[in-house]
């Protein structure tokens, strides 16, 4: 959900890499959920925009263990 908020809050700026597509997939509930497809430069802003995230962190540090070792 933080993604989908995240997507939704920088839409104009997602938009300018290009164009943004989705669907509504059902749930078993019978809720909807929106499905977002990204290209790779909106992935990539994606991600700094979640800089603080444990995921992120991760893979900055598995590059320097790499570089180390």
């Amino acid at each position: 959900m933080i993604l989908q908020r995240k997507i939704r809050d920088f839409m104009d700026e997602f938009e300018q890499l290009g164009e943004v597509g989705f669907e509504n997939r059902p749930l078993p509930s019978g809720q909807k959920q929106k499905i977002y497809f990204l290209n790779e430069p909106q992935a990539t802003f994606l991600l700094t925009l979640l800089r603080d995230s444990r995921q992120v962190v991760r893979h900055p540090k598995t590059k320097v263990l790499r570089l180390a070792g």
